[in-house]
């Protein structure tokens, strides 16, 4: 579900300390453990403002998840706009270039994927998590669903195996540069969108000699 208007009215800086308080809060401690009155004291609002904002501690999650996607989806942006192959591939260079850039820039970011790892590999049951499980799969499988159609992306593997190796490959490298990404200079950047663009073309194109 969107945000409220209400919380959307707020200034930037004050939603990003919110919600990077409120990240930070789940990550470390999971939905359950997670605190409510922890999280609104520690961004200094009061009770009453933080019901203005949010029903209780499952619309501040879903917000969490909800504006985080928002500012993290970039891996789908563009790639069905473009014509040939080649472009496809370039497009996803330019991705990780922004995906790992805002992972090292900005700490809510971090935070946020965090969150949603745990959230998509665990096995908790809520109609939040399905869907965000279920989202996670949805990009997969169009991804690979737009690079077919450009024939950038291979056709000779069942889709659905096709889908859970990248998922798997996508969550493994996150979780790797969750750790590095702070460390990393624009060079190391530039030089690992490169890697994983190859990494990737080589398990999705299509063979040289036929799909």
């Amino acid at each position: 579900m969107p945000p409220r208007p209400r919380f959307e009215k707020l200034e930037e800086e004050k939603k990003r300390s919110i919600l990077e308080i409120a990240a930070e809060e789940f990550a470390q401690s999971g939905f359950s453990g997670a605190s409510f009155n922890r999280i609104i004291e520690r961004a200094g609002i009061s009770k009453g403002a933080a019901y203005y904002y949010f029903d209780d501690k499952s619309d501040l999650f879903d917000t969490v998840i909800s504006m985080g996607i928002d500012q993290f989806d970039w891996f789908l942006r563009d790639t069905d706009k473009v014509e040939e192959a080649e472009e496809f591939w370039t497009v996803t260079e330019e991705h990780f270039h922004r995906g790992i850039g805002l992972l090292r820039e900005h700490a809510w970011m971090g935070k946020f994927l965090k969150v949603l790892i745990a959230v998509v590999q665990g096995d908790d049951d809520s109609k939040m998590a399905r869907a965000a499980r279920e989202m996670a799969h949805w990009k997969t499988s169009n991804f690979l669903k737009q690079g077919q159609a450009k024939g950038a992306v291979r056709t000779d593997l069942p889709d659905e195996l096709l889908s859970q190796c990248l998922f798997s490959i996508s969550i493994t490298v996150d979780q790797w540069f969750l750790e590095r990404g702070a460390e990393l200079s624009d060079e190391d950047v530039t030089y690992w969108a490169s890697l994983l663009t190859d990494m990737m073309r080589r398990l999705l194109e299509p063979h040289k000699g036929g799909q």
